[in-house]
């Protein structure tokens, strides 16, 4: 079990491609990628809730905390997969998808925290594709979706989320596109970890 182990954390707007982005990462890496998806089956099987219980609290600031054995739910879901942030990142190198990796893993030295971005508009239209939903509707769910993700980084951490200052790179993915934006990291982290062998 090793703290210097290469980890890479991917901040994102709604509709970036951030997740997409980081997907391709890890392949070209060769390194596993932890997402919204695997956070919620672990922390489902761990905290023993439904994957629905902790999907609904996934990512947000908690409004209204309900308890179970006597402790806040949002709390200790977000303390469970804290945990899991850090067990997972002695284990090998790999990659983050959100939930506060970087500010968990804040004490670790081999991290790379990068934040995916996007004009409002490239990132309504990726949405209302990928969805098949509306424009109206693909913009109203990308604001409710960034807006809880800034509440929730923001409780948990006290500090702004998407703020530049807590990270090394941040891309637009509309001047390069998602692959070569996902280039760009992969040759980043290559020239920022030469002593890395990757």
């Amino acid at each position: 079990m090793k703290k210097d182990n290469l980890i890479i954390n991917i901040g994102r707007q709604k509709g970036s491609g951030g997740h997409y982005v980081a997907e391709m990462v890890a392949g070209k890496l060769s390194i596993p990628c932890y997402d919204e998806e695997a956070f919620i089956k672990e922390t489902a099987k761990r905290y023993k809730q439904a994957e629905a219980a902790v999907t609904r609290q996934d990512e947000k600031r908690p409004a209204h905390p309900y308890y179970f054995a006597g402790q806040s739910v949002p709390a200790e879901i977000f303390n469970q997969q804290s945990k899991l942030i850090r067990e997972l990142s002695m284990q090998s190198d790999c990659v983050f998808v959100g939930h506060c990796a970087d500010y968990v893993l804040k004490d670790f030295e081999n991290t790379v925290n990068i934040f995916i971005t996007a004009p409002l508009g490239d990132r309504i239209a990726r949405v209302a594709r990928r969805e098949e939903i509306s424009i109206s509707k693909a913009e109203r769910l990308i604001k409710d979706t960034d807006h809880e993700r800034a509440g929730y980084y923001q409780f948990y951490t006290q500090q702004r989320w998407a703020d530049c200052q807590n990270f090394h790179l941040c891309i637009d993915t509309s001047q390069l596109g998602l692959e070569e934006s996902a280039e760009l990291i992969y040759h980043f982290i290559k020239h920022r970890k030469k002593d890395i062998e990757i």
